[in-house]
């Protein structure tokens, strides 16, 4: 193949892994928790669970890049991964074999399954920015973000038709199969990408890329990540208790959860196309910096919405917003730092962002004792609303800013 061959060739294929990895992970990740619910788990467990799946990021994903030089390695090792962790999405079901302690298994069976899926996702995250010329990225991972979302809307249609049809627990075996399956899928697309020789085939050894002076140089990415730090600490302790208040204070059903998975994965899709043509005139930054401390308002919609009904349209809303902070998020990951060290620095980002609720799933089972559910959630709001706003803080706002785009034809 050529250059344009080639590109275009990757072009769709990421494409397609969009779709395939949005429908292979929407509903595993959304019915996780729900599962654990319905086999009796306590909130303890429920921590112990968000803790553990959450420590991989924060060690594993930085290690594994650092000590794997060779982009063919870390291709192959994705790969593996990336196959090992498809296979597992079946494991929770195992769980359902046992008469006893089938919660505890359950935890145990989503901790095996997230140490290959956090090395596939270490190795995997950064390859738009390999793979993608810069010029193309904002409409590439903006198409990306949108398609993930129409996957998923997909996988959730068929697997709350599972939630309306099927008893418990063939609910949720339906779902830990269908999404194994979706994902092995996913992997084979990937398997087909072609990476381009690059002279950053070989990356710096694993002191070099820790040296703390060269991370904190990176001026735009500290500042760009203090950001992050700052918002996924202010939701780590209210989101894994969405599902929590969902069930146990507001009574709902597996139908209605699945009903929920489906308005957040239509809400994104809808937002992708609004934010799209939004990009051209104000620039992903831009719109980031206004979706991230808006989109708080949903954990005070989600306790003030007299009906279950109403949360449905609240969660539409939602999935509109975080669609912006999404693309917004991506694009500043592959602009920010020197392209050389991307993939470490993107890997130190992931670190951070799912290793947070390592930490506060910890706090979990004190904040249950001391607050109730609605009290957590509607102090999440208003902490992650304020801290929200420093993305809008001039200083911050000048240094990230991009470039609005000029007007061009998507291809």
């Amino acid at each position: 193949m050529n250059i344009d061959e080639t590109r275009e060739h990757n072009h769709r294929l990421m494409r397609l892994q969009a779709f395939w990895g949005g429908a292979a992970n929407g509903a595993w990740v959304i019915f996780a928790i729900p599962f654990l619910i319905r086999l009796d788990a306590s909130i303890l467990l429920i921590s112990v669970y968000v803790a553990l799946t959450s420590l991989g990021p924060l060690l594993m994903g930085p290690i594994a890049v650092a000590n794997l030089r060779s982009i063919v390695q870390q291709r192959r090792w994705m790969i593996i991964c990336g196959v090992l962790s498809r296979i597992f999405f079946f494991m929770p079901a195992v769980a359902l074999l046992f008469d006893n302690n089938r919660a505890e298994i359950a935890v145990a069976m989503f901790c095996i399954c997230a140490i290959p899926t956090v090395v596939f996702g270490a190795f995997w995250s950064p390859t738009v920015g390999i793979v993608v010329d810069a010029e193309h990225q904002p409409q590439i991972v903006n198409s990306r973000t949108r398609i993930a979302n129409i996957g998923a809307l997909s996988a959730n249609g068929i697997i709350g038709l599972g939630m309306i049809f099927l008893p418990f627990p063939f609910n949720y075996v339906a779902v830990f199969f269908v999404s194994g399956a979706l994902g092995l899928t996913e992997i084979y697309v990937i398997s087909r990408i072609i990476y381009p020789d690059s002279p950053h085939t070989y990356l710096e050894t694993f002191r070099e890329n820790f040296d703390t002076k060269k991370i904190l140089a990176e001026k735009q990415f500290m500042y760009f990540l203090f950001g992050i730090v700052l918002i996924v600490s202010a939701s780590s302790i209210a989101a894994p208790l969405q599902s929590v208040y969902f069930i146990n204070e507001r009574g709902v059903s597996d139908r209605w959860m699945g009903f929920w998975a489906m308005m957040l994965s239509a809400g994104a899709v809808i937002g992708t196309y609004l934010w799209r043509g939004l990009h051209k005139k104000m620039g992903s930054y831009a719109i980031f910096a206004w979706t991230v401390p808006v989109s708080a308002i949903y954990f005070l919609l989600i306790v003030v919405s007299p009906s279950v009904e109403l949360i449905l349209i609240a969660t539409l809303f939602a999935g509109l917003l975080n669609a912006g902070t999404d693309v917004g998020i991506w694009l500043g990951l592959f602009r920010y730092g020197d392209e050389a060290r991307r993939t470490m620095l993107i890997n130190i980002y992931i670190g951070f962002a799912l290793g947070i609720p390592f930490v506060a799933a910890l706090f979990i089972p004190f904040f249950t004792n001391q607050f109730t559910l609605t009290e957590i959630l509607i102090g999440s709001f208003v902490i992650r609303f304020v801290v929200g706003l420093y993305f809008k803080i001039p200083r911050v706002y000048d240094l990230l800013k991009d470039e609005v785009p000029p007007k061009s034809s998507e291809k």
